[in-house]
C-alpha cells in the first residue's frame, strides 16, 4: 500500500526525470526523495525506475501506474478549485423567500446581480404570502450553518 507522499514523489520523478528535479519540485532534499522512492518500491515489491546515467528511466510498471496517478492529480486540482470557489462564495445554494412585491421587484434584481457575480451558485427565489415567508425563515433558521444551504427571508 502506498501513501499520498509516495504518489507525490512518484509523480514528481515521472515529471522531472531525476531525483534532483523531483526534490526541487517538492521543495525537499534529494535524499528524502530517494528514501521515499526506495520505501515505495519496497512496499509494492517491484522496481519502478531503472537507474541509467544519473537519470531514472520508468519501468513498464511505472508507465502503467502513471495514468492513475495523473488522474489523482486531476481530482486534486478539481478539489482545490472547488475549495477556492466555496471559500470565495462562488458555489453553493441560496434559497430566498419573500413577499410578492419584494420578490418580484428588488428580490429579482438582487438575485440577477448575485448570479452574474457567482455563476456557479444556485438560487431559489420564492414569492410567498407574508405568513409563509416567516414560516420558511423559521424552518431554515434551525438548519443555518450546516453545509452550504443558507436561508433568507425578505
Amino acid at each position: 500500500m502506498f501513501s499520498l507522499r509516495h504518489i507525490e514523489v512518484f509523480h514528481a520523478i515521472m515529471r522531472g526525470g531525476t531525483v534532483t528535479a523531483a526534490a526541487r519540485m517538492l521543495n525537499v532534499t534529494q535524499p528524502a526523495v530517494s528514501a521515499t522512492l526506495k520505501h515505495m518500491e519496497s512496499r509494492i515489491g517491484m522496481k519502478l525506475f531503472e537507474r541509467a546515467g544519473g537519470r531514472l528511466l520508468p519501468t513498464p510498471e511505472a508507465r502503467a501506474l502513471l495514468p492513475d496517478v495523473a488522474g489523482i492529480y486531476g481530482r486534486m486540482d478539481a478539489m482545490e478549485r472547488l475549495a477556492q470557489d466555496l471559500a470565495g462564495g462562488r458555489l453553493g445554494t441560496l434559497s430566498i423567500a419573500a413577499s410578492s412585491p419584494i420578490a418580484n421587484g428588488y428580490g429579482a434584481a438582487a438575485v440577477a446581480a448575485f448570479i452574474a457575480d457567482s455563476p456557479g451558485a444556485r438560487v431559489t427565489l420564492q414569492s410567498l404570502a407574508s405568513p409563509l415567508v416567516l414560516d420558511r425563515a423559521g424552518q431554515r433558521r434551525g438548519r443555518a450553518g450546516r453545509g452550504l444551504r443558507t436561508g433568507a427571508a425578505l
